[in-house]
């Protein structure tokens, strides 16, 4: 469910790595509903970052991808009523730790050495 005042999202199909790590944050970390929706729309936003840029998944993404993705995220302006403000620092750091912790899950699963 969005967020009042923001229009729904059309549901993004993830990689099956993604929603493993989705899965591990409600059943083995017993994250709330609430951390689960926001990691989820973090790695939907990569994912549609990565697929625009690059020929590959969010599972293969490189260091460098994610720099170029945050540093573009930190220039990226929304609207807010009738004016445009960048996205908060917070909102970035927050992806950013979504995006260290789905990494460390796939070095945790051996599906990336690095």
């Amino acid at each position: 469910m969005p967020r009042p005042g923001r229009p729904p999202k059309e549901k993004l199909a993830l990689h099956k790595s993604a929603y493993s790590y989705l899965e591990m944050l409600r059943t083995e970390k017993n994250a709330a509903d609430n951390t689960v929706q926001a990691y989820e729309r973090d790695l939907t936003d990569f994912t549609i970052f990565i697929r625009a840029n690059t020929k590959y998944e969010i599972d293969q993404a490189s260091t460098d991808d994610i720099k170029v993705y945050l540093k573009e995220l930190g220039n990226k302006e929304h609207e807010k009523g009738d004016k445009k403000t960048q996205i908060a620092k917070r909102t970035v750091a927050r992806r950013l730790s979504a995006l260290r912790q789905f990494y460390r899950f796939l070095i945790s699963e051996n599906v990336r050495e690095d």
